[in-house]
């Protein structure tokens, strides 16, 4: 099962990423995240209940996380209890 949410929790690795990208150094919260990702890319709207910073974390890894969790290519870091910092 953590399988086949790792993949689709993947899919939106590439969306999140462009939109963090001007963000670096800021600490953001998932309604945060989910916003920039529906607002840049409206047709994945339906979507945003995947989008979760924890699944793109450079040191939290929950189970179904995206595969760049834990490596160089994590798109966050936690900070405190939902609450991330852009790498």
């Amino acid at each position: 099962m953590s399988e086949s949410i790792s993949l689709t929790v993947s899919k939106y690795h590439d969306p999140l990423r462009a939109v963090l990208a001007t963000r670096v150094g800021e600490v953001i919260g998932n309604a945060d995240a989910r916003a920039a990702v529906a607002g840049r890319f409206p047709e994945l709207a339906p979507y945003m209940r995947w989008v979760l910073l924890s699944d793109h974390c450079s040191n939290h890894v929950p189970k179904g996380a995206c595969r760049c969790a834990a490596t160089i290519n994590a798109l966050v870091e936690r900070v405190g209890h939902g609450q991330y910092r852009v790498l």
